[in-house]
């Protein structure tokens, strides 16, 4: 997680939302090892400057973070003319999913199509069109969105589908 610099801090303390310091860095940077995949959580940062030889405290900043979401995995592809329909399971706790489409397996992916989460399905589907004959392959992942940040889970596996 990164936050915005305080002009004099010499280092950085962050504490849990219980108030329990969680570590201290000399940047506006840190990594909090330990929450699970897809887990949110709020941290307070706290900068530290000297004045003298006494350390004085800031105002504490409250930074909500997540650890990366799960890998999406049992993706499913089915074409019906010039349609795909992409299928995957539900992943807890996240905020959407990315579709991405590649004519090559290996090749270069572009994502098609943003999916919001819905709690209340097990199973997300989207259909997409205007695709060529031959072979194509697909990628899903998921996001979690925390303010103006996202953070992303890995790419799925790429799952082939012939269109005819």
């Amino acid at each position: 997680m990164t936050w915005n610099k305080v002009e004099g801090a010499f280092a950085y303390v962050i504490c849990d939302d219980m108030g329990i310091k969680v570590a201290a860095v000399k940047t506006n940077k840190a990594v909090i090892k330990g929450l699970c995949e897809g887990e949110r959580a709020t941290y307070y940062i706290i900068a530290t400057a000297k004045s003298g030889k006494q350390t004085v405290l800031g105002e504490k900043t409250k930074i909500s973070t997540a650890a990366k979401p799960s890998t999406i995995e049992y993706v499913k592809a089915a074409a019906k003319k010039n349609q795909v329909t992409v299928s995957w399971y539900e992943n807890h706790g996240v905020s959407g999913y990315q579709v991405s489409f590649s004519a090559k397996k290996n090749g270069t992916y572009k994502t098609l199509k943003t999916v919001k989460a819905n709690p209340k399905k097990d199973l997300n589907r989207v259909t997409l069109s205007n695709f060529s004959k031959g072979t194509s392959y697909f990628k899903v992942r998921s996001y979690i969105k925390i303010g103006s940040n996202i953070i992303y889970g890995n790419w799925s596996a790429p799952v082939a589908v012939k269109i005819k």
